[in-house]
């Protein structure tokens, strides 16, 4: 039996239901979620979200101008401490 199958992940419903977003920042935040602890770097991001660099700071630059990304070192990061409000979706 394969583990990976009961793995529940817990985000926040909040960037999902942000109308403000683009499809493709709504996709780069649940890879984000997915896949990265610490954040990932911009050629992590191309290859997880089948992007080129143009997109990818494209994205990156639309999830930081609205609060849900931030860039620590060289690595993009998730602001997952401003969604201490209790809306969450598995």
């Amino acid at each position: 039996m394969d583990n990976r199958s009961k793995i529940f992940l817990a985000i926040p419903a909040a960037p999902f239901c942000d109308m403000e977003l683009s499809l493709r920042a709504v996709g780069m935040l649940g890879r984000l979620y997915a896949l990265s602890d610490g954040g990932m770097t911009d050629y992590e991001l191309c290859a997880a979200c089948r992007l080129n660099m143009e997109d990818v700071y494209e994205v990156t630059s639309e999830l930081s101008r609205t609060g849900y990304l931030t860039r620590r070192g060289s690595r993009f990061a998730l602001r997952k401490e401003d969604y201490a409000d209790g809306k969450q979706a598995v």
